[in-house]
């Protein structure tokens, strides 16, 4: 009688279910077409997502760029964040901030906040090669609405980012040849170079930046990798080993065909670490 219970409560339960079965490799992912998706948050697990769900037009009225949060990290604060406001100077002088060191921007994807694993792991990584003020854009006020809020809300973000930015350097100094904006999933559209692990599926393939590189082919599975979640989130772990051991050499290709085929024989470039430069 137990074991009747129990599988009819199973079968009540699927049938109430209104979550489809969606391949957790997004497999099934057409463009355009497919309406849901796999996609990863803040700490790397797959969330489920209805790409027509509408946006949250009352959210997007009361929410946008002027309710980020810039958080300051130093080798003199490694991992306790100093708050740096816009507008106010005394945030600047009570901090660590030092307008003659480079300065590195993070910001993080969908469904995250500035403790998500994208975070420390770059942070963590710049800090240990070069002294620096870290900078990590908490936006989560927007990035924690369902995902067509946060797609519309990105250049809002990016646009008091960049205020907050020309802010911060004319009040308290800062070298804009040494600024250093690195981000990931939706963060990448707010910031650019570009790393793609995942493109046609949670990523993009084709060229979006002044250098875009494609481990692997750029395509999910990336290795160690079974769904493309996973594959989407190596993009901004194999940025942060480039960053401490620089090792990550790439050769320019002629067309997506030689990315594809591994066939790339042009100039040599080392992928990520703190080089601005890049161009490709």
């Amino acid at each position: 009688m137990k074991l009747l219970v129990v599988v009819a409560a199973f079968i009540a339960l699927c049938a109430g279910s209104a979550i489809p079965l969606i391949p957790g490799d997004n497999s099934h992912y057409v463009e355009g077409e497919s309406r849901y998706i796999w996609i990863p948050d803040g700490d790397d697990v797959p969330q489920l997502v209805d790409l027509q769900e509408p946006a949250d037009q009352a959210l997007l009225m009361s929410r946008n760029g002027a309710n980020n949060q810039y958080w300051l990290f130093t080798r003199q604060n490694p991992t306790s964040r100093q708050e740096l406001v816009n507008g106010n100077i005394n945030s600047i002088r009570n901090s660590n901030y030092r307008g003659n060191r480079p300065t590195k921007v993070i910001v993080h994807g969908w469904n995250s906040n500035g403790y998500s694993n994208i975070n420390p792991m770059i942070r963590d990584a710049f800090l240990a090669v070069e002294d620096c003020n870290v900078i990590v854009v908490d936006w989560r006020a927007l990035a924690n609405s369902n995902y067509a809020s946060a797609v519309i809300g990105v250049p809002s973000v990016g646009q008091f980012l960049g205020n907050f930015l020309v802010w911060l350097f004319n009040n308290a100094g800062g070298n804009w040849n040494q600024l250093h904006l690195v981000g990931f999933s939706l963060g990448a559209h707010i910031v650019g170079n570009a790393i793609h692990t995942d493109g046609g599926l949670l990523g993009i393939f084709d060229r979006v930046a002044n250098a875009d590189f494609y481990p692997n082919g750029g395509r999910n599975p990336q290795p160690g990798c079974f769904i493309s979640t996973c594959s989407h989130s190596r993009a901004y772990q194999l940025f942060a080993a480039s960053i401490r051991y620089n090792r990550m050499g790439a050769r320019q290709c002629s067309n997506k065909q030689q990315v594809q085929n591994n066939q790339c024989s042009g100039s040599a470039l080392n992928m990520g670490n703190h080089i601005l430069s890049k161009r490709g």
